[in-house]
């Protein structure tokens, strides 16, 4: 999708390697810091095939999740429950079509090991210097793997300091100290980062970029619009990644399309027949506004009950709750683009979407627990699973369709994608240039 990107990073690599270690042009004057993440996937990518490489992602993705919930829970159900749903996940369905999106699978094996040093600090007594500088080092390598690690950062921070405060609450004087070192800790990375990242900000400041900000606008209520705009779309995404396809956007538009919605009008008011269309586009705001509400009452409620707990145990579901709160908010004060008006782009909320499938498995794992009747524990063990299914079949056609309507392309059969296949031949014409293929 970006061969300017790709021909940057093949020359640095076969003439300048050190060249990699520093920011890259990802073309467009958009730079990116990721050298331990271009140089493992372009080396794979030069070793192996693009099928193969995907599943090497994908799999250690899978692997390092259950690896972690089984190291913690030593329940065989929650990594169970937890490997089916990462297994089955759609959120970062785009990388089929984006190739660099994929390379977010292996960045999230890198945050699980990255999470498993800073819980295992958390939850042990040792104080010792060496799981410090184990703290910092692995924030460190997550800092130089994908820029996607300052939306976990960040709700790593907002969670020590809850734990922190939590602590002082319940006297529990050795988690309150390794609480505050893993937010100093965690603190201290992200500011040394964003003082070399800013040296290279330029398209968050650049008009009409993708990555413009808010704060070029002239009112400040466009800026708050937008933000409030951007966050509920993003928490919409998180929400709708394990349910079917049908429950996130118009059915009508994904499997009857817009030409026979259209004509289903009979030409009425033929001149604003395109508002039709845009209502069907739409519509998933209607659902967006429950699912939020909901998922707001239920991370009141978690909030309550960590707090009424004296019991560390009662912290784990309010940590996932923050993550999925808050594991977005570097997209928050981007200007709205046409491209979120179908909110399809998962791959941007990946962080809060891997803390929801977390927070839900271990919903699921604790149901004995805190479901009142037998009826709904039953309910939740059936519904859980089937939606799970439904969604892994039915969201790549509504992805397609939502992706179509906004111009950017299609998510289709992925063994297609995996192929590599070739592009088609450029036909020329009577006369004049050849034309470039339809992308």
């Amino acid at each position: 999708m970006n061969p300017e990107t790709v021909d940057t990073i093949s020359s640095y690599w076969d003439t300048n390697f050190w060249r990699l270690f520093l920011p890259i042009d990802m073309g467009g004057n958009r730079y990116s810091w990721s050298p331990i993440m271009i140089i493992t996937a372009t080396f794979l990518w030069n070793t192996f095939s693009p099928a193969t490489v995907y599943f090497i992602f994908t799999s250690l993705h899978v692997a390092s999740f259950a690896t972690v919930a089984y190291t913690f829970t030593r329940s065989l159900l929650f990594t169970a429950v937890l490997g089916f749903m990462v297994s089955l996940s759609t959120s970062l369905n785009y990388g089929m079509v984006y190739g660099m999106a994929s390379t977010i699978h292996l960045f999230l094996a890198f945050a699980a090991i990255t999470a498993f040093v800073s819980i295992r600090y958390l939850t042990h007594a040792s104080t010792s210097y060496k799981w410090v500088a184990g703290l910092v080092l692995s924030w460190i390598f997550l800092a130089l793997c994908f820029e996607f690690w300052v939306n976990l950062a960040i709700p790593t921070i907002l969670s020590a300091i809850l734990i922190h405060v939590w602590a002082r609450r319940t006297d529990h004087a050795d988690l309150r100290k390794r609480s505050a070192i893993v937010a100093l800790s965690v603190f201290g990375v992200l500011l040394v980062y964003i003082a070399a990242r800013l040296q290279f900000a330029g398209q968050h400041v650049m008009h009409g970029h993708e990555n413009e900000m808010v704060f070029s606008y002239d009112h400040l209520l466009l800026a708050v619009e937008d933000m409030f705009i951007n966050y509920l779309t993003y928490l919409h995404m998180v929400i709708t990644s394990i349910l079917p396809g049908f429950l996130s956007f118009s059915p009508s538009y994904t499997y009857i399309g817009p030409e026979t919605i259209l004509a289903g009008q009979n030409g009425y008011h033929s001149l604003k027949t395109d508002l039709v269309i845009f209502s069907h586009l739409t519509s998933w705001r209607f659902l967006a506004g429950a699912y939020c509400v909901g998922f707001l009452m239920l991370s009141y409620r978690i909030l309550i009950s960590a707090f009424s707990s004296r019991s560390a145990n009662a912290l784990i579901p309010l940590v996932f709750v923050i993550i999925v709160l808050a594991g977005f908010v570097t997209y928050i004060p981007i200007k709205m683009r046409p491209m979120h008006l179908t909110a399809m782009l998962g791959y941007k909320a990946i962080i809060s979407s891997s803390g929801f499938l977390i927070l839900i498995a271990w919903l699921f794992y604790t149901a004995p627990a805190w479901a009142k009747s037998e009826f709904i524990r039953k309910a939740f063990i059936i519904v859980l699973p089937c939606f799970v299914v439904l969604a892994a079949f039915t969201r790549p056609a509504v992805e397609r369709a939502g992706l179509e309507a906004v111009g950017l392309g299609s998510v289709s059969d992925p063994f297609w994608w995996l192929g590599d296949p070739a592009p088609e031949p450029v036909q020329e014409p009577a006369s004049g240039p050849a034309q470039e293929p339809n992308p």
